[in-house]
C-alpha cells in the first residue's frame, strides 16, 4: 500500500539511501479518537489498522511527516535520537509509531527500540513486551507538531524498516506504507529553518581559531531531520562557497571523484544573495549547476561591506538523478572554502565560479557533515593506550611499529589512533580479530594508513575475509566512520593520526567490529601502496590476550 501525491514524495525522501526505515503509524482519526482519546488500542500493535471501518490504502493528501536523524540511513546502537512528527498543512489529533526489524517485519516480535515522550499529550505504549516500544497520543487535542525521543536497540540488529499508516478522515486511510519503496524526484518538504538563537553544533572557519566576524570564511551547520541547515559568511564581493570532496588533493586532479559545492552569490545590483548548488567533476576545472535545485532551500542572504552572509538548507543525501552531483553528507569527506568576484543573477552561467580568487583551503581532517567533526587537537602522548614492537620499551623513534589509542576527547563515539612505522613506502595497520588468525574462521577488521603514488599518505578502513586470503577488501560503505587527522612521512617514518567510530554503522555489518568489545589485536606492515592493504611483508604480530580498546590502555 502506498500514499500518492506530496506524501508519496516524502516517503521517497525519507528512505533514500536508508538502511533504517521507521514503522510509523500516524492515525489522524477524529472519529476514532472521540471513542479512544487515550491512544491506539493494543490490537493495533499487530495490524497497524484502525478499527473503525475505513478504507486501507486510501490516498493521503494532508502532509503529515516524521523527521529524525535515523531516517538519514544509519543508526548507532543504544543512541537516542530526537524525532519530530509534523503536520505541514492543517493539524491532527492522534498518532501511533513503531520501529520494526527487517528480518521479520510482519511480526510484532520484530518491534525494536524504545520511545520517550517530549511533547505533552502523548504517551508510550507496550507492544512487544517492552514498555515504551511504541508511542501514541494521550489526548484528543488537535496538534501541528509533536516531539519524542527514540532510542535504537542496544546491539546492531541490521536494517530497521519503517512502515506508517495515516488516517486523514473516516474513509481516507493509508495503512502500512513501506517507505523504502518511494524516493522523491521532485517536490520535497523540508522542515522550517531554525530560529536565530538555535544552537549550531558544528563549525568550520578559516583561518583556524579566528573570531567569527574576523574570519575570511565561517560556516556553521546542524542536523534538521533529513536536511542540514547552514549559516555561512565570508569576505568576497562576488561569491563564497563551501565544498566537500573525498580527498584533499588539488581540485583538478583527474584521479579524484566529484566535489559538491554550495555557493552564495551576490547579484549585480543591490544587496541580494542567491544560493547555488554545483558540482565539479573529477579532473574538471569548471563546475556545473546541478540538474535540479530540488533538495536545496534558500532562506536568506545579504552582502554588507564586501562580506557575504547566507542561510540555507540542503537535503542530506542525493536525490534521484543527482547521485553524481550531490555528496552524501553522511559520508566522511574534506570540506573546503572558495571565493570569487563574479556576481550573477539566478540564471547566471556557472563559469564564473571557476574564477576563484584564492586556492581551495581544505580542512585538516575529514568530517561527516551529518555526524560532525571528531577532531583531535591534543598531544599524541595524551592518548592513554600504547603498544609497540619488537619490545614494550622501544620508543616512537626507534620501534619497528609504535601506536597509541584512546577515546576521542571531542567526540566519545570515536577512538583516536596514532601509528608510527619504520617505513617510507607502503602501509602500516592495526587489526582486531576474534580468532587470532588472519583469514581464519571469521573476518578481521583492519585500519591504518598507506602511502600513495604521488600524493600524501591516506588512512583506510578494510577487512580480511573469513576462510583465507592475504589481501584485504575495502569496507562495504567506504570510509564512513573513519576520520583522517594527520598523515605524513616524517624523519623516515610513516605516521598517521585518525579516528574510527566505535560502533558498527548500518551497512558495515560484516566488515567492521564494535570496538567496545574484547579482541586480539594485530599489527602489520607491507610495501604496497594505496588502499585496501595488500599482502604484508612479514607475519603480523599478535597480542597474547584479548584487549578492549575502549576500556583498556595497554
Amino acid at each position: 500500500q502506498r500514499a500518492i501525491g506530496r506524501e508519496q514524495s516524502w516517503c521517497q525522501l525519507t528512505c533514500m539511501k536508508m538502511n533504517v526505515l521507521f514503522c510509523c503509524v500516524l492515525c489522524i482519526i477524529p472519529t476514532l479518537l472521540v471513542a479512544l482519546p487515550g491512544g491506539a488500542p493494543p490490537e493495533a500493535c499487530s495490524t497497524l489498522m484502525p478499527n473503525h471501518g475505513g478504507t486501507q490504502g486510501a490516498p493521503n493528501n494532508t502532509g503529515f511527516f516524521l523527521f529524525g536523524e535515523p531516517l538519514s540511513g544509519s543508526y548507532v546502537p543504544g543512541t537516542t535520537y530526537r524525532m519530530r512528527l509534523v503536520a505541514t498543512i492543517g493539524d491532527f489529533a492522534g498518532f501511533f509509531i513503531q520501529a520494526r526489524q527487517e528480518s521479520n517485519q510482519e511480526a510484532v516480535s520484530s518491534i525494536v527500540g524504545t520511545w520517550v515522550t517530549v511533547s505533552s499529550g502523548i504517551r508510550t505504549a507496550r507492544c512487544n513486551g517492552v514498555d515504551g516500544d511504541a508511542i501514541t497520543h494521550s489526548s484528543r487535542d488537535r496538534k501541528a507538531e509533536v516531539l519524542m525521543d527514540w532510542t535504537a536497540p542496544a546491539t546492531n540488529v541490521g536494517r530497521i524498516h519503517f512502515f506508517y499508516s495515516i488516517v486523514v478522515a473516516y474513509s481516507n486511510i493509508v495503512v502500512k506504507l513501506n517507505a523504502t519503496e518511494e524516493r522523491p524526484s521532485s517536490t520535497i518538504v523540508p522542515p522550517p529553518m531554525p530560529p536565530a538563537d538555535a544552537v549550531f553544533s558544528s563549525t568550520y572557519r578559516q583561518p583556524e581559531g579566528c573570531q567569527q566576524s574576523n574570519c575570511a570564511f565561517y560556516v556553521e551547520w546542524r542536523n534538521n531531520g533529513e536536511f542540514i541547515d547552514f549559516r555561512m559568511e565570508g569576505n568576497a564581493v562576488g561569491w563564497i562557497a563551501l565544498g566537500i570532496t573525498d580527498t584533499n588533493w588539488p581540485l583538478n586532479n583527474a584521479s579524484r571523484h566529484f566535489s559538491d559545492i554550495l555557493a552564495c552569490q551576490a547579484v549585480p545590483i543591490g544587496s541580494t544573495v542567491n544560493v547555488k548548488d554545483l558540482y565539479l567533476p573529477g579532473g574538471g576545472l569548471t563546475p556545473s549547476f546541478d540538474s535540479s535545485t530540488n533538495g536545496l532551500v534558500y532562506t536568506s542572504g545579504r552582502i554588507n561591506s564586501a562580506r557575504i552572509f547566507c542561510n540555507f538548507t540542503r537535503v542530506q543525501f542525493p536525490l534521484i538523478g543527482q547521485e553524481d552531483e550531490d555528496y552524501d553528507f553522511n559520508r566522511d569527506g574534506y570540506i573546503f572554502f572558495l571565493s570569487g568576484t563574479a556576481t550573477g543573477a539566478a540564471s547566471a552561467v556557472p563559469a564564473g565560479f571557476s574564477a576563484s580568487t584564492r586556492r581551495a583551503v581544505f580542512s585538516n581532517s575529514t568530517v561527516s557533515l551529518y555526524r560532525g567533526f571528531a577532531a583531535f587537537t591534543g598531544s599524541i602522548n595524551s592518548l592513554p593506550g600504547k603498544g609497540s614492537f619488537p619490545t614494550s620499551s622501544c620508543s616512537r623513534e626507534d620501534c619497528d611499529f609504535y601506536f597509541r589509542w584512546g577515546v576521542n576527547p571531542n567526540n566519545p563515539n570515536y577512538l583516536t589512533f596514532f601509528i608510527s612505522a619504520d617505513l617510507t613506502v607502503g602501509w602500516a595497520a592495526i587489526g582486531v580479530s576474534r580468532d587470532r588468525r588472519m583469514g581464519g574462521d571469521e573476518i578481521d577488521d583492519v585500519f591504518g594508513c598507506t602511502t600513495t603514488n604521488g600524493g600524501p599518505p591516506i588512512v583506510a578502513d578494510t577487512y580480511n575475509i573469513a576462510g583465507g586470503g592475504r589481501s584485504n577488501l575495502g569496507d562495504k560503505s567506504g570510509p564512513v566512520g573513519l576520520v583522517q587527522h594527520n598523515t605524513g612521512v616524517i624523519n623516515g617514518r610513516l605516521e598517521c593520526t585518525f579516528s574510527r567510530i566505535i560502533s558498527v554503522l548500518t551497512g558495515e555489518e560484516g566488515s567492521d567490529f564494535n570496538l567496545d568489545n574484547s579482541y586480539y589485536v594485530i599489527i602489520g606492515t607491507g610495501y604496497t601502496q594505496g588502499a585496501p592493504f595488500q599482502r604484508h611483508e612479514r607475519n603480523p604480530e599478535w597480542s597474547t590476550s584479548e584487549v578492549n580498546l575502549v576500556r583498556e590502555s595497554s
